[in-house]
Parts: structure tokens; sequence; C-alpha cells
């Protein structure tokens, strides 16, 4: 089985250096883990974009989506993003 992130990133000011942060830490993820990990601009005008938005209940920017699941958490480093593989 393979590992699936979902990033609905943002590049609002408000959300950019977060993402960016939140980018960093899931390129070191993929190097080390055996994870597909798509990245969706939350702030695209796309019917695919806002289906996934709406389907996962992803409330704004900068959002993960782990095996299907919603985090809110603010991940500061790799171990956070870990723990929610299992």
């Amino acid at each position: 089985d393979v590992n699936t992130i979902l990033f609905f990133y943002s590049n609002q000011e408000k959300y950019k250096d977060n993402a960016e942060r939140i980018g960093g830490i899931l390129s070191a993820l993929k190097n080390q883990e055996e994870v597909m990990i798509y990245s969706f601009d939350y702030d695209l005008d796309s019917t695919i974009v806002d289906l996934l938005i709406k389907k996962y209940g992803v409330d704004q920017g900068n959002r993960l989506v782990v095996n299907g699941r919603l985090f809110l958490d603010d991940y500061r480093n790799i171990k956070d993003v870990r723990v929610q593989l299992g």
C-alpha cells in the first residue's frame, strides 16, 4: 500500500510562507517514504479542485488530506506529517 497525501496550498499572502514550508516538508518526506503527493491550488477556479475541497471538507489553504482523512494541524517538521501516515 502506498500512502497518499493531497496538499491544498494557497499562494495568498497570509498563507504563502506556510505553504512553502509545508511544501519543503513534503518534498523531504517523498525522499524518505513511499508516498504519493498531489498538490492543488486551493484558490484555483477549477471544478475538480472544488469537488476535492468539498469531498474532504477542506476549509482553507495549506491543509493536508492523508490517506483520505483531513488533518488541520500546523505541520512544523517531517515527523508531524509522518505520524499521520500511521
